[in-house]
């Protein structure tokens, strides 16, 4: 089934309707496996369509109703929320929402959640689960673009891991983790998905609370397509990882995208633990460990 547009601004970024969900071509073999996500007392409850086959993700989800990488965001939420209350209505952004775990969990927190995804499987499940959401504001309060975020419009082809169907990066296929079949995906600078009349004077700046992002690697790249939301300081948080084996597979390395965060204002945080840039460059010598990172905006004066 096509993506239906919503919004086409001519360059190919489009919004799905919400009507009916994705589904990829019948070579690809997804069907659901419903599962109860286990949410705080105070959020609303929802079930996940999920994966019947070994992904990380399905099988986190399915065997202990919850997905570990979304744990943090609601102190992180609670915090942003509350310190820039005056900046307008707070949004969760989630860049590389795989089948939606951590946006559905946001939205169950009455969060406004935008997300983007690029890859067939995951827009299956994302939107098999959304049209499925009981609860009406849940179901309203969720943006999704088929899409991956980057600094231009341009199509790319996305590998996917074969023994984790959950994950895929974008470009190199080389790994061995990854299979030799790509798929064509597109790339949008996201800036005009989340603040499309930017260039109207008076516009006004998004709140961005909390941003989540796991591309694989191409996080640099995704940033880059939202250099006028962060010149605006509209991005109030970032959790993100640091993986500089698949940061190395796109030219990058750990201490850059720690010194692409910082001069873009953010102060970098692992846990309590205040990280310097130091300690980011030290991360590479070690490059298949994964390092969930903090980010988050520090005020002018403290610049």
């Amino acid at each position: 089934m096509p993506v239906k547009a919503e919004a086409d601004n001519g360059e190919g970024l489009v919004k799905w309707d919400g009507k009916a969900p994705l589904v990829p071509s019948p070579s690809w073999n997804v069907s659901c496996h419903w599962a109860k996500y286990r949410t705080a007392k105070t959020a609303k409850p929802f079930k996940m369509c999920v994966s019947k086959q070994k992904d990380m993700i399905s099988q986190s989800i399915a065997q202990s109703g919850r997905w570990s990488d979304c744990t943090s965001l609601e102190t992180i939420w609670s915090t942003m929320t509350a310190k820039h209350k005056e900046a307008g209505p707070p949004l969760f952004v989630d860049i590389g929402a795989n089948m939606g775990a951590c946006s559905f969990f946001m939205a169950s927190l009455g969060a406004r959640v935008i997300s983007f995804e690029p890859l067939p499987q995951s827009q299956y499940y994302y939107t098999m689960t959304a049209i499925s959401l009981e609860d009406k504001e849940m179901r309203q309060s969720l943006d999704f673009f088929p899409m991956a975020c980057g600094p231009d419009y341009e199509e790319r082809k996305i590998f996917v891991a074969s023994e984790n169907a959950g994950s895929a990066i974008l470009d190199v296929g080389l790994n061995a983790k990854y299979q030799a079949e790509a798929f064509p995906v597109r790339i949008v600078p996201c800036d005009d998905a989340l603040w499309p009349d930017r260039s109207v004077e008076g516009s006004q700046v998004p709140n961005i609370a909390l941003l989540k992002i796991d591309v694989e690697g191409f996080e640099i790249e995704a940033l880059q397509g939202l250099r006028d939301l962060l010149k605006a300081r509209a991005i109030k948080s970032i959790k993100t990882e640091l993986f500089p084996q698949l940061l190395a597979l796109h030219n990058h390395t750990a201490g850059e995208y720690c010194s692409f965060l910082r001069e873009a204002s953010f102060k970098l945080f692992h846990g309590q633990q205040l990280l310097t840039q130091q300690k980011c460059e030290e991360f590479d010598r070690t490059p298949d460990m994964i390092t969930d990172i903090e980010a988050y905006l520090t005020s002018p004066t403290t610049q």
